[in-house]
């Protein structure tokens, strides 16, 4: 985060955030993979953070998951990381069958992550999904415009997102028109 700060790259993550989140849940058996192959040492913190650092230009670069993957497949560094064969989310009701009683702790946990993940807040600003810890509150209209302090003019953002929403929504606007002339 340090080097995020002094570089001011916070702006340029942010325009990507919900991608790099998206593609980090699809492919959640990448970091333990990258854990291991460190055996869970330091060197995997570093190993994390180059990986992390890969995947945001191949976003930045406008790389599909399917071409992030190819071109981790393709690196020296990441060749190694290969995604499980029926995806790498597992569906909840995808897990075996246990004959006790209650369920086991690792089913509870897989049904809470999903269902926190499915029910999350997601930023009116980037779109990615919100900490509980990370909430900001924002107008729709701003209040300069004549935006009331109503609850049908509120937005839920990130900090960062709230703070420099005059900066981040011309450049959303501009990535949208970029991906729609892309496809066309």
């Amino acid at each position: 985060m340090t080097e995020f700060e002094t570089k001011d790259y916070f702006q340029r993550f942010t325009l990507i955030r919900k991608e790099f989140e998206e593609f980090l849940l699809a492919n959640r058996d990448f970091i333990q993979q990258l854990g291991r192959s460190k055996r869970g040492q330091l060197g995997a913190v570093h190993l994390v953070k180059k990986y992390f650092l890969f995947v945001i230009t191949c976003l930045e670069e406008g790389q599909s998951s399917a071409k992030i993957i190819q071109s981790l497949g393709k690196s020296v560094e990441f060749s190694f990381l290969k995604p499980t064969s029926t995806g790498s989310i597992v569906p909840v009701d995808a897990t075996p069958v246990v004959k006790k009683r209650g369920f086991p702790k690792s089913v509870r946990s897989k049904a809470f992550v999903s269902i926190v993940l499915n029910d999350a807040i997601r930023c009116a600003v980037c779109g990615a999904r919100i900490p509980d810890r990370g909430i900001s509150y924002g107008h729709i209209e701003k209040r300069e415009s004549g935006g009331a302090n109503t609850g049908d003019n509120l937005a839920t953002e990130h900090h960062y997102c709230n703070s420099a929403k005059d900066v981040l929504t011309p450049l959303f606007t501009k990535k949208d028109m970029n991906s729609v002339a892309a496809r066309t």
